[in-house]
């Protein structure tokens, strides 16, 4: 079997289509139910105890107090890969809440493939955190960090995308668990060294929000989404078109506000976004808005309770995403007819 090394061009995609495994993830948010402490936790004590963490962990989470029965925990997108908040309450003498997770799992690989290797099966503490310093700037249009370098590209084709999520949730859980601490960090009588803060298994999670992209290698990246805006009219019959944008001159490298097509999908919630991401990498992207198991009709009692839980439904939300890509692409073509699209095949990286 031929093991593909170079990404696709724009052309050839158009039309045969792109297969579920050439999709990649951005950004993804997930609910988190059930939080809790089983510990008995006077308020002005937990906080006490909260902050002492954070400044033995040099501060790599905040603290926050909106009311005297009510907490917030919060690790940053700015010191992690990740960004959550959990939010616990006082009620009925007992700490329990929820927590809000987002993930990148793009800027992930691209943060611990430049000075890690690929990420794999481990994820560890290191591969989470922030390297500003030592990852150099994108060569992005939008000067975004959610970009696989070209360097990293052929291994990143062979990734198993919903594996590879499935191992960063898991890290994270892992990880914060870690940093808060066990039940004998709060009381040294307490002999048991369980997570302070009990945190949901992944199965229980619900995905909110999700982000699934085909990249697409095209020389002119910016005329060919300029095309794509301009025939976008055509394509009334389709889709539902919206532009928005401009196009930079040659000089400028990266512009807030890159020129873009917006399409809505029929399903309330459902958009599609074409934009060069590079002047030489073109961007498809599919993006759920609100609950994506719902939006691709996927019944979470088909799913077993399992901790892969989560690769099985992004399986299943990536697959449904290069079907609504395909269907775009091809018909994109198909409205063109016989006019000639200004692209050409890849070369190999």
């Amino acid at each position: 079997m031929r093991v593909r090394r170079s990404l696709y061009d724009f052309a050839t995609s158009c039309q045969s289509g792109v297969r579920p495994a050439q999709g990649w993830m951005d950004h993804l948010k997930f609910a988190l139910p059930k939080v809790g402490i089983l510990q008995a936790c006077d308020p002005d004590e937990l906080t006490h105890y909260l902050h002492r963490r954070r400044d033995d962990c040099e501060r790599l989470f905040d603290v926050e107090r909106p009311s005297r029965r009510r907490i917030r925990i919060v690790f940053r997108g700015s010191k992690w890969l990740f960004n959550l908040q959990l939010s616990i309450g006082l009620i009925d003498g007992r700490w329990t809440g929820a927590g809000d997770l987002d993930l990148n799992p793009t800027r992930l690989v691209r943060s611990v493939g430049l000075h890690h290797g690929l990420p794999t099966e481990h994820i560890n503490v290191f591969h989470l955190m922030r390297t500003h310093e030592q990852t150099p700037l994108p060569d992005t249009l939008d000067g975004k960090d959610n970009y696989i370098p070209d360097v990293l590209v052929p291994e990143v084709i062979q990734l198993d995308w919903p594996s590879l999520v499935q191992n960063y949730a898991a890290a994270v859980l892992q990880n914060v668990a870690e940093v808060l601490g066990t039940l004998h960090d709060y009381d040294i009588y307490n002999p048991q060294h369980l997570p302070f803060v009990q945190l949901p298994s992944l199965h229980d999670w619900t995905l909110r929000y999700a982000e699934v992209y085909v990249e697409l290698r095209e020389p002119e990246a910016l005329l060919q989404v300029a095309a794509i805006s301009e025939h976008g009219r055509s394509l009334a019959n389709l889709f539902s078109a919206e532009n928005h944008g401009r196009v930079p001159t040659t000089s400028e490298m990266r512009v807030s506000n890159m020129p873009a097509m917006l399409i809505k999908l029929g399903a309330e919630g459902v958009d599609l976004s074409v934009y060069a991401k590079t002047f030489e990498r073109l961007r498809v992207e599919v993006r759920y808005k609100k609950y994506p198991m719902r939006l691709c009709r996927l019944n979470r009692s088909s799913y077993p309770k399992s901790p892969a839980f989560i690769a099985q439904v992004l399986r299943d939300v990536r697959a449904n995403a290069m079907q609504r890509t395909t269907k775009f692409l091809q018909g994109y073509d198909r409205s063109r007819g016989s006019a000639p699209l200004s692209c050409s095949h890849l070369s190999a990286f």
